[in-house]
């Protein structure tokens, strides 16, 4: 014989572990603690990727200003010596300007004057002297002077006997700086 089927009117409760208590066929949502939590914790995530990414944004800026600064100092300073290696003397210098002369009668001077390293050339010694602007944001220009001595080199009593010219330019804009060095022969010296 067959038992009768009991209906209760009364929901059913199913537990599950680790959960409340729900009645099957209805809908569940989160607490309001529930969705405080979850907002507090996405706000934590958000705010630590956005530090990192303002991180990593400035690093790149930092490093494109330094390569853009690194870029104008190797220029100028390969301005100044490709100049110089064509040169037969050195007609005058000291430690921030230099002057050569040419087997052509021409001549060039180098110097810095008001944050700008200044190229004064004439292409004869008849001829027009004209000014030309090397490099912008030169915060330091620097010349040293050499001779050979043997298999060493020396510093000349005066820079009218240099052989060798160390270029030294350092350019600067905002907190980005570089410093870029060249040494050049004067190919034409004493022929």
């Amino acid at each position: 014989m067959r038992r009768p089927l009991l209906v209760s009117t009364r929901p059913r409760l199913v537990r599950c572990a680790g959960m409340r208590a729900r009645i099957p066929g209805r809908l569940t949502g989160m607490t309001l603690i529930e969705v405080l939590t979850a907002l507090l914790i996405l706000s934590l995530v958000t705010g630590a990727l956005s530090k990192l990414l303002m991180s990593a944004w400035e690093s790149q800026d930092t490093l494109t200003g330094q390569n853009l600064m690194q870029k104008h100092a190797q220029q100028a300073a390969d301005a100044v010596v490709d100049r110089l290696r064509g040169a037969s003397e050195i007609t005058a210098g000291n430690a921030t300007q230099v002057a050569a002369a040419y087997k052509s009668g021409g001549s060039v001077t180098y110097y810095l004057q008001d944050g700008a390293l200044m190229c004064d050339s004439r292409p004869s010694a008849s001829g027009q002297t004209t000014t030309n602007v090397i490099c912008r944001d030169v915060s330091n220009l620097g010349f040293a002077y050499y001779v050979r001595s043997g298999a060493t080199w020396a510093t000349p009593a005066t820079a009218v006997l240099a052989e060798s010219v160390k270029v030294s330019v350092t350019v600067a804009s905002g907190k980005d700086k570089a410093t870029e060095s060249s040494v050049v022969d004067l190919r034409n010296k004493g022929h």
